[in-house]
């Protein structure tokens, strides 16, 4: 005789030796067993097993866009990327969209899914397909099943991503506008570069003055390195902006070969070297003449090199800034 909770069930094996029960368990739960022989001999004390219930929860998926906005052509692709993961496996996965107000659809991912517990998400989904016009709406959604045959399958989502049909001029406009906050930024860190590069200028004048105490070029070397620092996370920060807007541009299938080559060649390649090479440089430099100070050394070598460094960088930066300032990529609608 078995008891779970306030119910009992016999059971009359087959085998005299040996017996199973399948339990369908939705919380913790005692489960006491007793046993009797043909003889009608009992053990005394049932047998007292605990089951500790552990839910069996949907699928858990996380997914982000990858180099697309809310704002997209008939021609975009969607890239996601992300992961999908089930403790007992994952039976199918997929996105639901929808087109407007239309019925809901379902298209399966590419990648193998079945019984799997963990599915890297890298995906595409194509919008070209559906020739949709400018003012629709497209809601993606990336779900999965788990393989609860019992009372499921329990399914799991992903937040929905929200996009609106643009034209290509409209979408280029936006870019544009995104671009020249980016160039404002720009300009303004190329501004406190070079302020940057003329407190360098009094470190020296300040080294030659021999009623200059050292506390007061450490401040002026310290505003320095400050100023480099700072303009190294910004530029880095512009860096990542314009290459989304570059993979903004591919994504959306933008067949302008002068505007994909000046964002590309002009602003994102130079943009990793000056926060790869340029800046980080230009710190060890400012770096290095602050140690000159500190242990009182003739500043000519530190000087030299953070003057030499420092013209590079701004160089640098103010090439890209000229590429920035140049719109000619733009269609006039834009501009």
């Amino acid at each position: 005789v078995i008891t779970i909770g306030p119910d009992e069930k016999e059971i009359v094996p087959e085998n005299p030796r040996e017996f199973t029960i399948d339990l369908d368990l939705e919380a913790d739960t005692n489960l006491h067993l007793s046993l009797h022989d043909r003889d009608g001999i009992r053990n005394r004390d049932a047998l007292v097993l605990n089951f500790i219930a552990t839910p069996d929860l949907p699928p858990e998926i996380e997914a982000t866009l990858q180099g697309i906005r809310p704002s997209i052509t008939s021609q975009a692709i969607i890239p996601l990327k992300g992961v999908i993961r089930d403790e007992y496996g994952i039976s199918r996965a997929g996105f639901r969209f929808q087109i407007d107000e239309n019925e809901k659809q379902f298209k399966p991912l590419s990648e193998q899914t079945r019984d799997r517990r963990e599915i890297p998400i890298e995906e595409q989904f194509d919008v070209e397909p559906f020739k949709l016009d400018p003012g629709q709406k497209l809601r993606l959604t990336v779900v999965a099943d788990d393989r609860d045959s019992l009372k499921g399958p329990k399914t799991g989502a992903s937040r929905t991503f929200n996009f609106s049909i643009v034209t290509k001029d409209e979408l280029l406009s936006k870019i544009a506008s995104r671009e020249l906050n980016l160039r404002r930024r720009f300009e303004r860190s190329l501004s406190e570069v070079r302020q940057a590069q003329d407190d360098l200028v009094l470190i020296q004048k300040s080294h030659q003055d021999p009623k200059t105490d050292l506390a007061m070029l450490n401040l002026y070397n310290e505003k320095t390195r400050l100023a480099v620092h700072k303009n190294l996370n910004e530029v880095a920060g512009v860096s990542q902006a314009f290459h989304e807007i570059l993979s903004e541009l591919n994504n959306n299938r933008i067949d302008l070969p002068n505007l994909l080559q000046r964002v590309e060649e002009g602003v994102c390649i130079p943009l990793v070297d000056i926060t790869t090479n340029g800046f980080p440089n230009l710190e060890i430099a400012v770096d290095r003449l602050g140690e000159y100070l500190e242990q009182g050394k003739g500043i000519d070598a530190g000087y030299d090199t953070s003057v030499a460094v420092m013209d590079q960088t701004i160089g640098a930066v103010q090439r890209v800034v000229g590429t920035v300032r140049d719109t000619d990529g733009y269609p006039p609608v834009t501009r």
